[in-house]
């Protein structure tokens, strides 16, 4: 299952529009867990974000964060 990407995972989640507002620290219908997995700000890699060249300048800015890909597991 691909779910590289916010697009892909909004998708693969059921995250839609009908989600908007929803306070996910707090919310019954979308939730974020804390697991208690501890992750130093060294493992985690920046660079620019991907699809947004309409964005000027702002496409460079390095607002893409992400964990190598030995890190990347996700269960579903």
């Amino acid at each position: 299952i691909r779910i590289d990407g916010p697009g892909r995972v909004c998708r693969r989640l059921a995250i839609d529009r009908t989600l908007n507002r929803i306070d996910a620290t707090t919310g019954q219908s979308i939730w974020v867990e804390d697991r208690g997995e501890k992750i130093s700000r060294k493992q985690i890699h920046a660079s620019p974000r991907i699809g947004v060249d309409y964005a000027g300048e702002w496409a460079l800015k390095p607002w893409r964060f992400f964990l190598p890909p030995a890190k990347r597991t996700v269960k579903l």
